[in-house]
């Protein structure tokens, strides 16, 4: 069974297999692992039974606030602007009063 281990310290469970390497389950904060009981004389649970087990695969991470999701830019789209500074083009507003553009706005 594909487990998430969620303790904060390493742990080994001498009871359990860790089928991806068949060896003794020596879970990492953060772990997922495929477990299966070990041979033993007495039934055991399809995870430890310490509460530090998610069983099923993990939950996928949530966006940090204030990230820009994958693939957008965080100031929006670039201003296309073909312009040199200190010109006034057709379609800008005045630059004060009094002022008018070339279009005669």
């Amino acid at each position: 069974m594909r487990a998430t281990y969620t303790g904060h310290q390493r742990r080994v469970y001498p009871s359990y297999r860790d089928t991806g390497t068949g060896t003794t389950l020596v879970a990492d904060p953060g772990g997922v692992y495929d477990i299966e009981p070990a041979a033993s004389r007495w039934p055991l649970p399809p995870v430890p039974a310490d509460h530090r087990f998610i069983p099923g695969n993990p939950p996928p991470k949530p966006d940090k606030p204030g990230k820009p999701a994958a693939g957008k830019a965080a100031d929006g789209p670039a201003e296309a602007n073909p312009e040199k500074p200190g010109k006034t083009g057709a379609g800008k507003a005045a630059d004060g009063p009094g002022e008018v553009n070339s279009d005669g706005r």
